[in-house]
């Protein structure tokens, strides 16, 4: 990944687990509780610090969030960008290997605020 960002703000050492973070960062602060969020999305998040089990800690955010594939990643960071209108862009490449989708070419996921 070469670009990410939330809201056109970038997102620091982009990859499909730190554009996740920032958006439940957002999300986090602009619902009530972990719990408002596990109802937009089936991630696993605990409040507070959790390392174990594939957990990290946002600490701005005192929550923990268990690392997913890119896949899921880009599906949840998605799913709460509609729910909460925020707007996310991705610049990517697919990796150049057996069964990439387009392997060694460029891609870009966008969510426009509102939709």
């Amino acid at each position: 990944m070469n670009f990410a960002e939330l809201n056109s703000k970038p997102i620091d050492s982009p990859n499909w687990n730190a554009v996740l973070d920032a958006a439940v960062r957002y999300a986090r602060g602009n619902l009530p509780s972990v719990t408002d969020i596990r109802r937009l999305v089936p991630i696993n998040m605990a409040p507070g610090r959790k390392t174990d089990k594939g957990y990290h800690w946002l600490q701005d955010a005192d929550i923990s969030v268990q690392g997913q594939s890119a896949k899921d990643a880009w599906r949840w960071t998605a799913e709460l960008a509609r729910q909460l209108k925020f707007e996310v862009k991705v610049a990517f490449y697919w990796q150049n290997k057996k069964g990439a989708a387009h392997p060694g070419e460029g891609g870009l996921f966008f969510i426009e605020a509102g939709h």
